[in-house]
């Protein structure tokens, strides 16, 4: 085999020295590489377990606070709701103290006015009645007392 250019004794040379290497790495080396895959490899499992876990967490979150905030909006437009009517039944409450406190400041008024309609009209009949008592007099007239209390009643009645 010489003439080939193979040369047997190195080649045996060769395989005892792969043979050694793999006893030796077998023995020494692949037990120890192989637990660092497996832990390696369970920390990938773990990382990716988590990563799946949270992602469930954070799409139940994103749920509750979709339902949460929809929550809010309804009980906003309720407080919204029950605010405008309590104004408008406050407003309405109040139109109706206006309306009623004007009536009664009209009532009033009219009231003093009568009152006042009153005063001037007797005011009025006694000035008229002093106005025909001295015009009686200037005029001479003689009558008695009773007879010019009964023309002064008469021409006031007549007003």
């Amino acid at each position: 085999m010489e003439g080939l250019g193979i040369n047997l004794k190195l080649i045996i040379q060769q395989v005892i020295v792969f043979l050694v290497f793999v006893y030796l790495f077998n023995r020494f080396l692949l037990d120890k590489l192989l637990k660092i895959v497996e832990k390696r490899e369970d920390k990938i499992t773990e990382g990716l377990t988590y990563a799946e876990k949270m992602q469930h967490e954070y799409e139940d979150l994103e749920t509750k606070t979709v339902a949460q905030l929809e929550n809010a909006k309804k009980e906003a437009s309720k407080i919204i709701e029950a605010s405008k009517k309590a104004s408008e039944q406050i407003g309405n409450e109040l139109k109706e103290k206006a309306k009623a406190d004007a009536e009664e400041i009209i009532a009033q008024s009219k009231l003093q006015l009568d009152k006042d309609r009153e005063e001037l009209k007797k005011t009025v009949k006694q000035d008229v009645a002093e106005i025909l008592e001295s015009a009686l007099t200037k005029i001479g007239l003689e009558t008695s007392d009773d007879a010019k209390k009964k023309s002064i009643e008469q021409a006031i009645e007549n007003l």
